[in-house]
């Protein structure tokens, strides 16, 4: 009895192991582990959410940012791994402090970070915003006494209240728009169901 005792007692004590194990993978896998920011498939989620959210209240707009580091790679050769993954937590520290709360920012992936802007009622703001989140990346990193700057491309799509999208559509805009920034040149190109807006002049005091 003692013997069987003691065998359910280790099956158990597995059974919790490997529970604990699945539930922090789980959390790991909803987490940027170098910025702290949550993932891709984290956002993923949220925007399924937030695209649902939007087709249920007639008031309610939003717009998904796509950020990417320009010239991400020759800054990882010219830094390493270390410090690279230095500047990038700096980065994304810096524009969550310029966001509005109930704003999300998530890792993209290796150069890019995802900013989901809730509630937002027009394309103007959506680009003062955007003007307000690169002029955040204006100032200088500075790593062992080397200063480093960085800019960024910014593609995305404003889904104004009452349009319907769904998270894959609003994915595959978000990712034109950057594209289409990164090969102008531009350093934002903001897409909406009417129009296209393709650069800012001066910053928002928002």
């Amino acid at each position: 009895m003692s013997r069987l005792t003691s065998i359910l007692a280790a099956c158990l004590l597995l059974a919790l192991f490997a529970m604990l194990l699945l539930w922090r993978r789980r959390g790991e896998a909803l987490k940027d582990l170098v910025t702290g920011l949550p993932s891709r498939d984290f956002l993923a989620r949220y925007l399924e959410h937030a695209t649902a959210r939007a087709a249920r209240h007639q008031r309610y707009g939003m717009a998904l940012l796509l950020l990417d580091v320009r010239r991400f790679r020759e800054l990882e050769r010219g830094l390493g791994g270390p410090a690279t993954d230095e500047v990038l937590s700096d980065l994304a520290e810096r524009v969550t402090h310029c966001l509005r709360p109930g704003d999300l920012m998530a890792r993209w992936d290796d150069e890019t970070f995802a900013i989901v802007l809730d509630d937002v009622s027009s394309i103007e703001l959506v680009t003062q915003l955007v003007a307000r989140v690169q002029s955040c990346l204006s100032e200088a990193v500075t790593l062992s006494g080397r200063s480093v700057s960085v800019t960024s491309h910014v593609g995305g799509e404003f889904v104004p209240a009452s349009v319907t999208r769904t998270a894959a559509d609003l994915i595959t805009d978000a990712e034109s728009a950057l594209t289409r920034a990164k090969e102008s040149g531009r350093p934002h190109v903001m897409l909406a169901p009417t129009h296209e807006v393709t650069s800012i002049e001066g910053h928002s005091d928002l």
